[in-house]
Formats: structure tokens, C-alpha cells, sequence
């Protein structure tokens, strides 16, 4: 089976749920070496989840890890297949493409009862998805210009102040619906709430976009052009992937973030199936989700630690800037409702990201 468009079609999006794939990996796993080959990004993501996770599960183990920065779906998904072990063993993706890879029989099970168990009675359930587990979360952010609004009694502070162009006009910053849609916030802005969200009523979403399209110069696919937009005044306010704007903000920049509507997405990892270091990559999951290794890639990334009990282990400074502070009121996206069948053969992403492309460009 050839790994199809719609694998890749889903890279921007967070999904979750069980899925039931076309062929389950029952076989033994391989005898595996005592390497591990772990596919993720680079920047400071990559060095976070080298000096939390990496350097001292490979201390601890003595397993070697190689660590690539970028991912070759492709070449994974052909090897496995032509009946071969993939290049790589441990991917890091959105829960939606984890989801997707294992409808095709190309992910195994997570082992999660060979996990310690004082960590799995940690981490929450949700987490605990049957072909990836949730590591960590970002969260996608209002924020503003303090430059722009340097009293905070007047500055914006909701996604209803984002639409308000008659009491904050100016120019907005909004990432692209082409890969990672948004329609939440243009309904909380228009008065849905939090707990009312899903499932989304898309008509409406595109309807409130509609007053807001001519002030957007650009729908940003690279979420660091939001953040850009925002230190160089070409915008006042501006939607943010936190884990680009927190570390921003605690550097000193003139931005303010507005936690309240934010949208908590998840990270994963999962394993290919037929890895040669599939024993060795289970390990490493069971490793990383402990409170010391969650806290640690937190501190560096500025992003939530699944593990709760990660954020007692974090100076107040730093809890501050993640999306899972306590008194940060965020809301969970609702990943299954992204991936549920929207009619006319397309998932509700799909329908959504084919809808952005002729009304949002």
C-alpha cells in the first residue's frame, strides 16, 4: 500500500482517538540493537528534547540514539511496505497524522502496561492514544503589541476584542487554514463558549472570517512570521503558537499573551511498524513521560508537560509562560472531530482546509 496525499494532508492538524487500522502489527518485534532512531525537529525543539529526553535516557540505558531533524514519511511508509524496517523507529507528530499512519497498518501499539506505573497513573488518560503518546502540548495564543497597547486596562483581552475592529482597528496576524485551521476562535468570538465549541459549526466559523479577511495581510503558514508581525509592528494584535512567542516573551519582547481561549493541541510520538529498535523506542517513551524529564524539556521548550506532576518541579516564572499554568482558562482540541467523516468522502479537515483555500486563501 503507498503511504496516499491524505497522510501528508494532515501534518498541520491535531488529531486523536482510537482508530482501527487495516492490518495490526501482532508479530514479535524485532531483536533490535542497542540504537534507537527518533525523527523530530530542529531549532530549539530539537535541543529541548536532546537535553531532556535524549542525553539522559541514552545516559541511563546506554542505547545510542541518532536524532534527525526532519522526517522521511515517504521513505518509511514504502519500506514498510516492501516487508523492510524503516529508516526510522520513533516519530514526532500531531496526533491526526499518528491516526492516519495507523488506518494503514503502519504504526504499532504504544506498550503502555509495560510502563512504570506510578507515571501512567500520572499522565492523563487522553494522552494514552493506542498508536501515540502524547509527550507535551502547545497552545495556540491571542496576543498583542504591548507597544501598540501599553496600558493593559485598555488592550485587547479576548478573541471578541481580535474581531473587534471598531474598538481596536489595525491590521490582525492569523496563521493559514491550509494546514492547521482555526475556526474555534472566530466562534468564540462570536460567542459560542469554551464548553459549547464542538462540534464546530463551520458555516458560521467562515462567516465571522468574512469580517475580518481584509485586515489579515497575510495568512501565515510559518507561525514565526506571526510573532515577526508582532515585534515589528507590521500588526497590533496577532494569533501565536505559544512554544514561538513564550520563549519571546521571556527574552524580554514587547508582547503580551492572552491565555484565555487559547487552544491546547498535542504532540506525539509513535512507532513505525517492523522498527528495528521497536523494544528500544518503547523504553524511551516510558523514559520521557516521567515528571524530572518532563520538566526539564518544559523549562527549555516553554511548552505544557503532560505529566502534571512535572509543573511542582518548575519555578513560577516558567509555569507562568506555559499553556497549562493552573490559572490559565484554555480549552482542549477536540482531535476525533477533526478526523470525523464530514460527508461527500472528506473528514472535517479536509472540508475545512479545501473550504479555506477558495474563501481565505
Amino acid at each position: 500500500m503507498a503511504a496516499g496525499a491524505a497522510i501528508f494532508a494532515l501534518a498541520g492538524c491535531s488529531g486523536g482517538g482510537a482508530v482501527t487500522p487495516t492490518e495490526t502489527a501482532t508479530e514479535a518485534p524485532p531483536a533490535g540493537t542497542d540504537e534507537l532512531v527518533i525523527a523530530s525537529h530542529g531549532g530549539r525543539w530539537g535541543e529541548a528534547l536532546t537535553k531532556a529526553f535524549i542525553e539522559p535516557f541514552e545516559a541511563e540505558t546506554g542505547i545510542k540514539v541518532t536524532f534527525k531533524e526532519t522526517s522521511d514519511f515517504a521513505a518509511s511508509s514504502a519500506a514498510i511496505d516492501a516487508g523492510q524496517a524503516p529508516p526510522e523507529d520513533i516519530i514526532d507528530v500531531a496526533p491526526a497524522q499518528i491516526n492516519t499512519f495507523a488506518s494503514k497498518g503502519y504504526m504499532i501499539p504504544i506498550d503502555y502496561s509495560s510502563f512504570d506505573a506510578t507515571t501512567m497513573a500520572q499522565v492523563p488518560d487522553f494522552a494514552k492514544t493506542e498508536y501515540g503518546a502524547v509527550f507535551g502540548q502547545i497552545a495556540i495564543a491571542m496576543c498583542y503589541s504591548t507597544t501598540a497597547y501599553p496600558d493593559a486596562a485598555t488592550a485587547p483581552k479576548s478573541w471578541t476584542d481580535f474581531f473587534d475592529l471598531a474598538k481596536f482597528p489595525g491590521n490582525r496576524g492569523m496563521q493559514s487554514w491550509l494546514n492547521d485551521p482555526t475556526p474555534e476562535f472566530p466562534l468564540l468570538a462570536d460567542g459560542v463558549s469554551m464548553s459549547k465549541l464542538y462540534p464546530l459549526d463551520i458555516d458560521r466559523a467562515f462567516a465571522k472570517m468574512q469580517s475580518i479577511k481584509a485586515n489579515v495581510p497575510q495568512f501565515a503558514a510559518n507561525p514565526t512570521v506571526l510573532t515577526q508581525q508582532l515585534v515589528d509592528g507590521e500588526v497590533d494584535i496577532a494569533q501565536c503558537l505559544s512554544s514561538r512567542v513564550s520563549p519571546l516573551v521571556q527574552e524580554g519582547a514587547p508582547i503580551q499573551i492572552i491565555w484565555d481561549g487559547a487552544r491546547l493541541q498535542s504532540n506525539t510520538f509513535g512507532i513505525w511498524k517492523g522498527a528495528t529498535n521497536a523494544v528500544n523506542a518503547q523504553k524511551f517513551i516510558d523514559f520521557i513521560l516521567r515528571p524530572e524529564q518532563q520538566a526539564a524539556w518544559a523549562e527549555i521548550v516553554l511548552c505544557a508537560p503532560i505529566n502534571p506532576e512535572a509543573l511542582p518541579l518548575l519555578s513560577d516564572d516558567v509555569v507562568a509562560l506555559l499553556p497549562n499554568a493552573p490559572d490559565h482558562n484554555v480549552f482542549q482540541k477536540d482531535d476525533a472531530w477533526y478526523l470525523e467523516d464530514a460527508g461527500s468522502g472528506l473528514n472535517n479537515f479536509e472540508t475545512i482546509t479545501q473550504r479555506a483555500a477558495l474563501e481565505l486563501g
